[in-house]
């Protein structure tokens, strides 16, 4: 009876076939529409998918990932060209190519978000914590604690996927912060890491890569110089330690308006010591019994 269901609702394996073999042509002819945004094209994409999933052709999201990074790079490219050859401000069409070029840099592929069990709820939530509507105002700092292995990384890692990167001028993630720390010299080394991070968004006569961090206040002064201002999307997994926390975030109250600072630990008490705007606890869900 499962087969007859099956068939009736799919259909043969031949008409399944024929159906499979036209979504894999429209996945390869795929391309973004005037005016489409990244994001509006990769709801598309996986609009696609997911019937072919269903089929039982499954898609990796490393191939995902790069049709629509390619898609967006050809779309420049043609809009670079249609510039270039405008004749008026020269100023004004570089200014206009560095924003672009900015915006195909950081904007976020919504493809490769893992799918959790339970977990969007749970997104949603500390999304609007965050509040990334209100871009142009305050500092928004908030904390995800919980114990150990219940997922307050997946959880971080998920929301900041979500985001769309381009409304923030820099963005970095510093993960396991707490175990890198315990090596030698881990969190002078976190600091070298997260200098090279930001110096992606600087120019290259400002860039920090390579400077030379003797010890944990002359990287917390460099950071603080590089971060001074600008509206930052960072991320501070797994802090275990105020001073962790003050060596890689320095004095929160100097990051841009919009700025946005989330971060994990197990113990509550620091988060509170960094002043954030909102906590979320995450916690063992026990299944209701019917």
């Amino acid at each position: 009876m499962l087969g007859s269901l099956q068939e009736a609702y799919w259909g043969s394996d031949q008409v399944k076939v024929v159906k499979l073999q036209t979504l894999k042509r429209e996945f390869e002819y795929l391309k973004m529409q005037e005016a489409e945004s990244i994001s509006d094209y990769c709801v598309r994409v996986r609009d696609v998918v997911n019937k072919m999933a269903t089929l039982g052709e499954t898609v990796s999201n490393e191939v995902l990932i790069k049709k629509a990074k390619d898609e967006a790079l050809d779309t420049f490219e043609k809009f670079k060209a249609l510039v270039e050859n405008e004749k008026g401000d020269s100023d004004l069409i570089q200014d206009v190519v560095r924003k672009v070029v900015k915006f195909l840099q950081s904007a976020k592929v919504h493809l490769d978000t893992p799918k959790c069990f339970g977990l969007d709820w749970r997104v949603e939530h500390v999304r609007r914590l965050l509040n990334l509507a209100e871009r142009e105002k305050k500092i928004v700092k908030v904390g995800i604690h919980g114990m150990p292995g219940i997922g307050k990384t997946t959880l971080a890692k998920v929301v900041c996927k979500e985001v769309f990167y381009s409304q923030f001028e820099m963005h970095c993630f510093v993960l396991n912060v707490g175990e890198r720390c315990q090596l030698e010299n881990g969190l002078v080394e976190l600091q070298i890491y997260m200098l090279q991070e930001v110096s992606r968004f600087m120019p290259k006569e400002d860039s920090q890569v390579g400077v030379e961090v003797e010890h944990i206040d002359r990287g917390k002064y460099l950071l603080q110089e590089c971060l001074r201002g600008k509206r930052v999307l960072l991320l501070l997994d797994d802090i275990q330690s105020v001073e962790q926390l003050e060596a890689l975030g320095g004095n929160f109250t100097d990051f841009g308006a919009g700025s946005r600072l989330l971060i994990t630990s197990q113990n509550q008490q620091i988060l509170k010591v960094a002043n954030v705007d909102g906590m979320y606890e995450v916690r063992i869900q026990i299944p209701r019994v019917p």
